[in-house]
């Protein structure tokens, strides 16, 4: 029932991210998963045409990274796993590992309805630098229990890497009973369940017979806090994708004990999660995440776009908790083709306007605007200031730059009334005041 010396190679969960082996992914000692707790997110993967986004995708890890999530979930239910072809699950991997770097674990889903082709993902996984795998109940085929046992243990003796198993019968039409989880948890290597099949008397039933070294999760946000007072360790989340610090705020409550704090972020949290769940997930976080302009929002078949019911509820849900963010700009900027006029080369004032909210939105800050649908740095300390994604043209304006200082006092006062930030004015004080937009501080949402 217990683990090797193999799996027990991490530390306490509070020091697993200061004290984790760093060496390039093929070659790296893994965190054990045994000691995970809090929330983990369960990653979306951005699409860019018939490929990944891979620098989206890339920004998108360091960036959950430093809001202090737990772990990188790559290439499970929120990422599209069945679209995905072998060498995209690998660079998926492979992209989350080298990012993390050995700051977080990184859990690849290698789950699949045959047992062969979920061994060589698992497989694969290991090679590209996954501390750990998520492995579905296999869909479509309704096994046995006895079936799903030696499915699961087969991965096991396949590989190396610790696993988590991965109950969601409401998409696999294939629940894992109790018994067989009991039987799988005395394998070394399967050290803990993401549970979504919402019995929350489960995690109290497994915690009794299992102790403190088995990990459970949950995977329904809507039922986090419950599933955490029912001896649970944390979420694997697809919220925690939009707010992770306010999820890592929501677990740090409940472990110190403050379980009215942790209750009230729920709640706070709740019309954004009702939101994220109205369609099949992850129609409506990929939605939000674009609107944040995080990345995308395309959608592989047979998923599509969202409704407009679900478009108007994720866009209030995200305004509610002010979460919109504006499409921006620089102040200076080397102009591409595809902005038109001025000449190439020009010192301009760029101002990205997007009204994916529903209003037109501008602001300024300083920086370099490389490529449009590209990175924004900083001029004096070449860090990523603002990510710019998915702007039509006609999204675009060019004001050109001038270095006379006139009417920066109208401009400030302007920036702390959002009513008036919309872009037939901004032309109209464009054309009245020589000079760029007053620079403001910016940084990544």
């Amino acid at each position: 029932m217990g683990h090797t010396s193999e799996d027990r190679m991490c530390c306490n969960r509070g020091a697993a991210t200061a004290q984790s082996m760093v060496s390039p992914p093929r070659m790296k000692s893994h965190f054990c998963l045994a000691a995970l707790t809090g929330y983990a997110s369960a990653l979306p993967t951005p699409f860019k045409g018939d490929s990944i986004d891979e620098e989206a995708f890339a920004r998108f890890c360091e960036w959950q990274i430093g809001q202090g999530i737990s772990a990188l979930v790559v290439a499970g239910t929120t990422g599209e796993a069945p679209t995905l072809s072998m060498v995209e699950h690998r660079r998926l991997v492979r992209i989350a590992a080298e990012t993390a770097d050995g700051r977080v674990p990184v859990v690849a889903g290698t789950g699949a309805n045959a047992t062969a082709y979920a061994i060589e993902l698992a497989r694969q996984a290991e090679q590209e630098g996954a501390d750990g795998l998520l492995v579905v109940t296999p869909y479509y085929n309704r096994p046995p229990q006895q079936g799903l046992y030696r499915h699961f243990r087969a991965i096991h003796d396949a590989t190396g890497l610790p696993i988590l198993l991965y109950d969601v019968p409401s998409r696999t039409a294939c629940a894992l009973a109790t018994e067989t989880i009991l039987r799988l948890a005395e394998l070394p290597r399967i050290v803990g369940l993401k549970d979504a099949a919402g019995d929350l008397t489960r995690p109290v039933q497994l915690r009794r017979q299992l102790g403190e070294r088995f990990r459970l999760f949950t995977g329904v946000d809507a039922t986090a806090v419950e599933f955490l007072a029912a001896g649970g360790d944390g979420c694997i989340s697809v919220v925690s994708n939009l707010v992770p610090a306010s999820c890592v705020e929501l677990h740090s409550a409940w472990t110190c004990g403050n379980d009215a704090g942790a209750r009230e972020i729920a709640r706070t949290l709740a019309p954004l999660t009702a939101a994220l769940f109205m369609e099949s997930n992850p129609i409506p976080v990929k939605l939000a995440l674009n609107l944040q302009g995080f990345m995308g929002a395309e959608l592989r078949l047979p998923l599509c776009e969202a409704s407009d019911t679900t478009r108007i509820a994720v866009t209030e849900a995200l305004r509610r908790l002010n979460l919109m963010r504006p499409l921006l700009v620089s102040t200076s900027a080397t102009i591409q083709p595809q902005l038109g006029p001025p000449e190439l080369g020009a010192s301009v004032s760029v101002a990205l306007f997007g009204n994916s909210d529903g209003f037109w939105n501008w602001e300024a800050c300083s920086g370099e605007l490389s490529q449009l649908g590209h990175r924004q740095r900083s001029r004096e300390s070449a860090e990523v200031v603002h990510e710019v994604a998915d702007f039509s043209r006609s999204q675009v304006e060019v004001i050109p730059a001038y270095s006379a200082p006139v009417r920066s006092v109208l401009y400030d006062f302007l920036s702390l009334i959002p009513c008036l930030r919309n872009r037939s004015l901004m032309r109209f004080l464009a054309s009245f005041a020589p000079r760029p937009l007053r620079p403001a501080r910016w940084s990544k949402p």
